[in-house]
């Protein structure tokens, strides 16, 4: 609970306290390293909406953070190369406010509509450019067991 109400707002405006003690906020944004900021003009909307990309130092906690008017309805979506089962967009995290797509009543998704899925592939494809330009088509290797593992005869055996 501590930690989703450490980044439950975009921009924190309020103290929030859980059992007496203080909760501090944290900025997604300034923990990231290798930023780049894009932008994303969805149909219907005038102002373009501005999408902050970045590397994590978290590597289970990854995906794409969807703010509704400064507060998190969506948190770690998984998009683009991070979907498929390699480690390819693992550890890079995006921030949006989609202040134009529409939250269900419970504020805790958005309505599933053609507006969220343009939004939704667009992410994706910007999440791969980024990917792409930052580590270019490389894999990078999940933290796992080694492949080798010694025996006590010296010789190694493949796992």
């Amino acid at each position: 609970l501590r930690a989703y109400c450490a980044i439950l707002f975009l921009r924190p405006k309020m103290q929030i306290f859980v059992r007496s003690v203080k909760v501090k906020t944290k900025l997604i944004k300034k923990s990231l390293s290798k930023t780049l900021v894009d932008t994303y003009k969805p149909h219907g909307v005038d102002k373009p909406q501005k999408i902050v990309f970045g590397f994590t130092q978290e590597t289970d906690n990854y995906g794409i953070m969807m703010y509704y008017r400064n507060r998190l309805i969506r948190s770690y979506v998984r998009v683009g190369y991070q979907i498929k089962p390699n480690s390819m967009g693992a550890g890079v995290i995006g921030i949006i406010e989609c202040n134009y797509l529409t939250p269900t009543h419970n504020k805790q998704d958005f309505d599933y509509n053609k507006h969220y899925r343009s939004t939704m592939f667009a992410l994706g494809q910007k999440l791969n450019d980024y990917w792409n330009e930052k580590c270019g088509d490389q894999e990078v290797p999940p933290q796992t067991v080694s492949e080798l593992v010694p025996i006590s005869c010296g010789y190694s055996v493949r796992i």
